[in-house]
């Protein structure tokens, strides 16, 4: 029970709860978002999917008939609909939500990190010391601007590669280095 007032306790904050797993989430009858037993509205800057259409929102059926609906979306407007559905708004709107950049002191704290960690990926333990630009400081929630301790990972540029949404590093020039110096995972 005390979990339960605690998930409470932080989902009535501007700072929400960061999900680990999409999974946790429910659809309810109304389409809402739901995660244990209460409504939530889930933020998604990088998005895949369009949840407009899911909702009806203002009739948006299709993207390319409805794109006004779309690039009109305020959340405000959101809330006036759904506003029985939610105890409180939201800290940032659609328009004003910091954007998934990198801190200024980042090559600073993933360089301290890496060195901490003796040049090591905590994931196949790879020791990179005499390559250390093969090592990457990764953020495990996705969140680049989050740089809790917590959040940050030392990954080979081979166990990055592997992490959601960062197959792209396949096709960068130190995975091929890497590739050949140290070949396949064991």
């Amino acid at each position: 029970m005390r979990n339960l007032a605690l998930i409470a306790e932080k989902l009535s904050t501007h700072e929400g709860i960061e999900l680990e797993n999409v999974s946790e989430i429910e659809v309810a009858y109304n389409k809402l978002f739901v995660y244990k037993n209460f409504h939530v509205l889930v933020y998604i800057r990088d998005q895949y999917f369009n949840c407009l259409m899911e909702l009806k929102y203002h009739g948006y059926f299709d993207h390319n008939k409805d794109k006004n609906i779309y690039d009109s979306f305020k959340i405000d407007d959101f809330f006036k609909i759904y506003s029985d559905q939610f105890k409180e708004k939201p800290k940032y709107s659609d328009r004003d939500a910091p954007p998934n950049e990198y801190s200024e002191d980042f090559e600073k704290i993933s360089y301290t990190l890496r060195r901490k960690m003796h040049w090591k990926c905590s994931n196949c333990h790879v020791k990179l010391r005499k390559n250390k630009d093969l090592l990457d400081t990764h953020h495990v929630n996705g969140v680049k601007s989050n740089n809790s301790p917590d959040n940050l990972q030392c990954l080979c540029v081979r166990c990055h590669s592997d992490q959601p949404y960062h197959e792209r590093l396949k096709e960068d020039e130190r995975y091929k280095r890497f590739m050949m110096k140290y070949g396949q995972k064991k």
